[in-house]
């Protein structure tokens, strides 16, 4: 019967092989955090998603304004239509109406 020696561990082998594990581990990292998927990206995605969520509230509200106005431009069109317009394009009021104003701001040159 032969007598076996003990096995040496091939040290570069377990040495390579952990070097391996290493760097898969900092590939998936990498990616993890800053790849097309990763946090990073997902951060900045909700960020704008919050930007255009806000902006498109806002254009919602400017489109119900318009199809109030649209509404009320029926035929005939609807007299605080016609006021409105008046007062804010034209700068006239009404006879009898009472018109308060802001007094202008002085400017201060030179300061």
């Amino acid at each position: 019967m032969r007598h076996r020696r003990p096995r040496r561990r091939n040290w570069l082998g377990s040495a390579l092989l952990v070097a391996a594990c290493l760097l898969l581990t900092a590939y998936f990292a990498e990616h993890t955090f800053h790849g097309r998927y990763g946090l990073e990206t997902y951060r900045s995605l909700e960020t704008r998603n919050a930007a255009l969520t806000r902006e498109m509230a806002a254009l919602e509200a400017r489109r119900d304004r318009l199809a109030t106005d649209v509404r009320y431009l029926g035929d005939p069109p609807h007299p605080d239509l016609i006021e409105e317009g008046a007062r804010e394009i034209l700068g006239f009021e009404k006879t009898g109406s009472r018109v308060l104003t802001q007094p202008a701001r002085p400017t201060t040159l030179g300061r």
